[in-house]
């Protein structure tokens, strides 16, 4: 309640109320009585946090996040050109990075995005994914954002797209547009799980389309997704993206089941996880 009348006090004009700034004032003290009630925990391991991290400092070195050269068209890390991941590949984006090549922490937390609704989980990925991408200078050409559509029909089953809350939080660190209105997925695809590369591409075929535009046309535009494997839904999309004007397409994940630099037959991850569904 005294939450309440200070945001009351704040607001008031001397003629009245302004609308805005008591939406913003309640939201921020709603927030904090949340905080209050609900102390921030990790999202892994339930250690309480003194900050809402999203993850304790324990559970953020499991991710193992990509540090150190990598390839500057797949992002595979510590692989010099050719890159044994992606020199098979027909890629018509221009590169692609991920903040971890994979791991089980990375995969639980994906899974309690899209699965059990932890959007918070979305929104810790999606900031560290900024960071990254604002640490190697890969936004600097100012792009506007655009998340991986969802079909509307697995929009309804899940109630949102985990990219766009991906791309929102990513967003907010690099000060860059979110354009989630930009790209639609007009049909619904099969599953990729047992596909294989050449399917996968197949499935994916016209898949997307650019609806607007003019919020493309003339533009480098970052396509960002929750996990990139062949990369055929992100070529898909980039092809769409460029086709409407787009100047160029990059891709950012938060990860990718790189090929291994010394075993290329190994991937970091199966390829049958129910994760890439």
């Amino acid at each position: 309640m005294k939450l309440l009348l200070q945001a009351i006090s704040h607001c008031s004009d001397g003629m009245g109320v302004n609308r805005d700034a008591f939406v913003r004032l309640l939201h921020s003290a709603g927030e904090s009585v949340q905080a209050f009630v609900y102390p921030p925990h990790c999202l892994l391991c339930r250690t309480p946090l003194d900050e809402s991290n999203g993850l304790c400092p324990g559970c953020w070195e499991t991710l193992d996040m990509i540090k150190g050269p990598r390839c500057g068209r797949c992002g595979c890390p510590g692989l010099s050109d050719p890159c044994t991941n992606c020199a098979d590949k027909d890629f018509v984006f221009s590169r692609m990075s991920a903040l971890t090549p994979f791991s089980r922490s990375v995969q639980r937390m994906v899974h309690m995005l899209k699965y059990q609704g932890l959007t918070a989980a979305g929104q810790t990925l999606g900031r560290a994914l900024g960071r990254m991408l604002e640490r190697e200078s890969l936004a600097e050409a100012r792009p506007v954002v655009v998340p991986v559509p969802l079909h509307g029909s697995r929009l309804r089953e899940r109630g949102y797209n985990q990219s766009v809350l991906i791309a929102r939080s990513l967003a907010r660190v690099l000060d860059l547009p979110v354009e989630d209105r930009a790209l639609k997925r007009v049909r619904a695809t099969e599953t990729q799980t047992n596909l294989d590369s050449a399917q996968r591409g197949a499935n994916m075929e016209g898949a997307f389309l650019v609806r607007r535009k003019d919020l493309v046309r003339g533009r480098p535009v970052l396509l960002v997704d929750d996990v990139v494997t062949t990369g055929a839904t992100a070529n898909a999309c980039a092809a769409a993206l460029l086709e409407a004007g787009a100047s160029e397409v990059d891709v950012a994940a938060v990860a990718c089941p790189y090929f291994d630099a010394e075993k290329p037959d190994a991937r970091t991850a199966v390829p049958d996880s129910a994760l890439f569904i």
